[in-house]
């Protein structure tokens, strides 16, 4: 059984800025492995390894410092 692990964000921008993010975020999950989920500012990626969240935390660290939620 293998275990899930969850990455959450609240990011505190209008919705246009968290929308741009988490489609960023979500194209590079597709090459992990991992899901997203989105509420309002409240991002949720799942994944399957302790690896794939930590691409996914660089991902969305990354993605946040070429906006300005970053």
């Amino acid at each position: 059984m293998s275990d899930e692990w969850c990455l959450i964000a609240q990011l505190d921008g209008d919705d246009g800025q968290v929308a741009s993010v988490a489609g960023g975020l979500a194209e590079a999950l597709g090459q992990m492995g991992a899901k997203l989920t989105r509420d309002r500012g409240v991002i949720r990626v799942y994944s399957d390894s302790e690896q794939a969240a930590a691409e996914a935390e660089q991902t969305l660290l990354g993605l946040l410092d070429e906006t300005a939620l970053g």
